[in-house]
């Protein structure tokens, strides 16, 4: 694992309602803060990649919280546009095949997989076919998610059907 430095462990995240304001918390927080997520919601104003670029032409590093969730060929293109504009990291959600295009058209991106939202309560397991609670479903998710990359963990037997 490379390490990381100092300046990149704090991400700093920018929930807020309009770009002007992320702006105004950047500033504020000058050299201070190196990394800054953006999300959902800034995306809603029109102005997420023009606040992205903003960000990277400051030499500030950005994640790109949107969550990806589409048909994985969708989100493989999505992820090689998105490599192009000097974001460092993204999100997508954990779909096995999602993953797989998204790591054949990363570049030098960080793709993270969203395994399950933490929000979610029993009744979204429910409504989804799980049952389960949260905490088996994320050990069954990183169970298998281990088995991919070859690493043996010893995990407690779990009680989660689908």
């Amino acid at each position: 694992m490379k390490d990381i430095k100092l300046e990149d462990r704090l991400i700093f995240a920018l929930d807020v309602p309009e770009v002007a304001q992320a702006k105004d918390l950047v500033n504020q927080l000058d050299d201070s803060v190196n990394f800054y997520k953006i999300g959902m919601e800034l995306l809603m104003t029109g102005q997420y990649f023009e606040l992205m670029d903003w960000l990277i032409a400051k030499d500030k590093k950005v994640f790109v919280d949107l969550k990806f969730f589409d048909v994985p060929e969708t989100v493989g293109r999505t992820i090689a546009r998105l490599s192009q504009t000097g974001a460092t990291f993204a999100t997508i959600h954990g779909n096995q095949g999602l993953m797989e295009k998204a790591a054949e058209n990363k570049g030098d991106l960080k793709v993270l997989a969203v395994t399950a939202l933490t929000s979610l309560d029993r009744g979204d397991l429910d409504d989804l076919g799980f049952d389960c609670d949260v905490q088996d479903l994320l050990f069954l998710v990183l169970s298998e998610l281990l088995k991919q990359a070859v690493m043996v963990l010893f995990l407690p037997v779990l009680k989660c059907h689908f």
